[in-house]
């Protein structure tokens, strides 16, 4: 399952995975894995992070920093 976002920022930061519920909820429905993939317009920095669709943390970690 995959899901784009732009986000454009200068220091770590964590988003609440409600950001996500869309996406988490087709996951579920589809039995797929999730990978978060972040592209960091500021610096053109990117993360892939897994995330277990049945066991969320209640905040995603960003920390894609050059």
């Amino acid at each position: 399952m995959v899901s784009c976002n732009c986000v454009d920022f200068d220091q770590k930061l964590k988003m609440p995975i409600a950001e996500f519920n869309p996406e988490i909820h087709k996951a579920r429905e589809l039995g797929v894995t999730m990978i978060l993939s972040v592209h960091n317009l500021h610096d053109h920095t990117k993360q892939e992070t897994p995330l277990d669709r049945d066991k969320l943390p209640f905040k995603v970690e960003i920390n894609v920093l050059g």
